[in-house]
């Protein structure tokens, strides 16, 4: 019982606050009430800049599109950047699965392209070729040593025997000096043709580390490029926005509509008051 006759009470006294208010909108002109929602309208958008109705009661945060001068198209073949003015200078970015490729127009001159991929980084440009270099001259040859032989002017002392046991005896200690040279000889080129063979298979296996060490970082290089643009590109494509609601934003909104309530009131219930003079 208690709570249908509070009920009871409170809409008999929002009644009696409506024909109140109804009966004084009746009584006002409709150019004091003109005046009055206006300065209604003005109070709102006062009271909306002053604590605490400009007290944040929320805050989000939204993404807006940014302006570029430039056409990003990401999907499953890779990255794309092309400007969009055709005479435009800017680079043209391609970021695929064979790495990044990077084209500039220069004036007065052929595209230039820069790839970074498993290979490095490597440069495309068109160069004139190179002049050929001239053969050189043939050295000339050398004269050999003319050997002179003296005419044996005692040929009548000197014993025919003697001399080719000499001879002989010469020629043997001659040939084997130089069998001796040649042995050695051999024997230190096969020495240096061994260093020689392992040093090549020590290069060859060097040679081999450094590219794979190369191709690795070259690979993670093209992978991180392309890991960062796309990302900044991610970033790039849309701008955080902070929306602050207050209070006070919906004050000249509740405004406007209690001034619509009031005039569909003031025109309804001066009907209502009309009715029953004729009725009376």
């Amino acid at each position: 019982m208690a709570l249908s006759d509070s009920l009871k009470n409170i809409g008999t006294s929002i009644a009696a606050a409506y024909r109140r208010y109804g009966e004084w909108l009746v009584s006002i002109s409709w150019k004091r009430f003109v005046v009055l929602s206006i300065l209604l309208l003005i109070v709102s958008g006062i009271l909306s800049n002053i604590p605490p109705f400009s007290w944040d009661i929320a805050t989000r945060t939204s993404r807006v599109p940014s302006s570029r001068n430039v056409d990003i198209n990401i999907d499953e073949n890779g990255v794309r950047i092309k400007p969009k003015k055709k005479n435009s200078t800017a680079p043209e970015i391609t970021i695929d699965e064979s790495g990044v490729h990077i084209k500039r127009k220069t004036d007065g001159s052929s595209p230039q392209e820069i790839i970074v991929d498993e290979k490095g980084v490597r440069m495309r440009r068109n160069e004139p070729p190179a002049a050929p270099t001239p053969p050189a001259p043939p050295a000339a040859p050398s004269s050999p040593d003319s050997e002179s032989f003296s005419d044996s002017i005692h040929r009548e002392v000197i014993d025919p025997i003697k001399r080719d046991i000499a001879e002989m005896r010469r020629q043997a200690q001659e040939n084997a000096a130089e069998a001796k040279r040649g042995a050695e000889q051999a024997r230190r080129d096969a020495e240096q043709a061994r260093r020689d063979a392992e040093q090549a298979r020590r290069d060859a296996e060097q040679a081999r580390h450094d590219a794979m060490a190369r191709e690795a970082d070259a690979r993670e290089l093209a992978s991180d490029i392309r890991r960062e643009v796309i990302d900044s590109l991610s970033d790039l494509s849309n701008e955080e926005r902070v929306v602050h609601t207050r209070l006070g934003d919906f004050l000249p909104q509740l405004a406007f509509l209690w001034i619509m309530l009031s005039a569909a009131i003031k025109i309804a219930y001066a009907r209502t008051v009309k009715a029953e003079a004729k009725a009376a």
